[in-house]
């Protein structure tokens, strides 16, 4: 802070923004990795831990989102008023809406697995946990979280649709959605709490009628599916085609949607500035990240720069980024690091170690391929898993989300998936 004459100025000061050399953030990338072999070789399949994890994620989700609903538990906003920055982006929990967006996705495979496969006592907790995610995802005034919570929504049905009764549990569990959206509007509408929501794109989300006709949508398609079930007709589901069809369908909508963000990033396709001031300025990012990737060295491009050298590689090892600046295309934010996981990674541990990080996911999901619809506890790391990947694209590794991705990547190589291989 500098003053003059009676003026204050607040001067921005850059602290642990990335240096060269791999022997920065080596020790980070050291523990994660040791917490994913620990957890590997001597995870035992004890359920406690998912108890304790599910409990504890529970609570701090729910205060999340009376946050959102304008109630502080703790006293942590006292005096501030709604449209202040810390008021908008950050929770009295958890820090910011990037942490809290990564904790609750990954987090919440622990309710919906137990809504999904558990009985009495335990599916009722997880069916008030989904309803507590998915309503903290939707008010949590970040896109990534409701992009999460839409992913796994998807996932969960994708995973149902081989036999009906599967299917019943998950559209109960699905109908939570667009409940969780109509009860905070209830609140908004009796006047009990306030909604603090920043961004005019989580705003336009949340308010939209759409999510009337998902609800009658679900709910036609569960009482017609009841109905079939009460009567006890054949289940079409069983022959696999419905599966195997909408598995494709989501494959392509999938492949689709990765296709249109890489050529928007590249700028092949018209209107690729005016989104990048739409997505927060991720997208510019993003491209200025691929352009000072592209103009490495070769050494460079399979290596990278080493652990936490993404600042360095951008502003100072690299001239794009200031270009840009200078020139308006990006902000006066500094960054030190891509908002997207894998380009951070791209740049810092180069093309073999993107090759690295995705084979262990790629690995984990093979091994929970058969286990995931047997065990709610494999099931589990599948949702945490998918929910980590889908706010990889958009965020950064944190010590909120990515020690927990790091401790299910070693459940699903340990003991958990061999244990339910050979039970079946």
């Amino acid at each position: 802070i500098c003053t003059e004459k009676n003026k204050i100025f607040f001067v921005p000061v850059l602290t642990d923004a990335g240096y060269p050399g791999w022997y920065m953030g080596l020790v980070t990338q050291g523990l994660l990795v040791g917490i994913y072999f620990a957890v590997s070789r001597y995870y035992d399949g004890s359920r406690s831990i998912w108890w304790i994890a599910g409990i504890t994620a529970g609570i701090v989700t729910l205060i999340g989102l009376l946050n959102r609903l304008d109630i502080d538990v703790l006293g942590t906003f006292r005096g501030m008023e709604n449209g202040e920055w810390n008021r908008t982006q950050l929770l009295s929990t958890i820090g910011n809406n990037n942490w809290y967006a990564g904790y609750i996705s990954v987090t919440a495979g622990i309710s919906l697995a137990a809504a999904f496969m558990g009985k009495r006592q335990v599916r009722v907790l997880g069916m008030i946990g989904s309803f507590v995610f998915f309503a903290s995802a939707i008010t949590s005034n970040s896109t990534t979280a409701i992009l999460a919570a839409c992913g796994l929504s998807l996932l969960l049905l994708l995973l149902s649709l081989r036999k009906r009764g599967l299917l019943l549990r998950a559209l109960e569990i699905l109908m939570l959605l667009p409940l969780s959206v109509f009860m905070v509007r209830m609140f908004l509408l009796l006047h009990l709490t306030g909604l603090v929501l920043a961004g005019d794109a989580e705003k336009r989300l949340f308010f939209t009628p759409a999510w009337y006709v998902v609800f009658v949508v679900e709910v036609a398609v569960y009482l017609i599916l009841q109905l079939r079930e009460r009567q006890e007709r054949s289940d079409r589901l069983e022959s696999g085609r419905v599966f195997r069809t909408f598995v494709g369908l989501a494959v392509a909508v999938t492949l689709a949607a990765l296709l249109l963000g890489c050529l928007l990033v590249a700028g092949y396709l018209p209107g690729s500035d005016k989104v990048s001031e739409v997505a927060n300025g991720r997208l510019a990012l993003w491209k200025v990240t691929i352009l000072t990737y592209g103009k490495e060295g070769l050494l460079f491009q399979i290596f990278g720069m080493g652990p936490d050298s993404f600042y360095y590689a951008l502003y100072q090892w690299g001239s794009d980024a200031m270009d840009w600046i200078n020139r308006g295309l990006l902000d006066n934010n500094i960054y030190s690091n891509a908002h997207n996981e894998w380009l951070t990674l791209l740049v810092q541990q180069g093309i073999l170690g993107v090759i690295a990080y995705g084979g262990i996911f790629l690995t984990a999901f093979r091994n929970l391929r058969i286990s995931a619809t047997r065990d709610p506890r494999a099931l589990a790391v599948f949702f945490g898993l998918t929910g980590y990947l889908i706010c990889s694209l958009f965020t950064f590794q944190h010590v909120l989300s990515t020690p927990f991705a790091f401790a299910l990547l070693g459940m699903a190589e340990g003991v958990l998936c061999k244990v339910i291989l050979i039970k079946f």
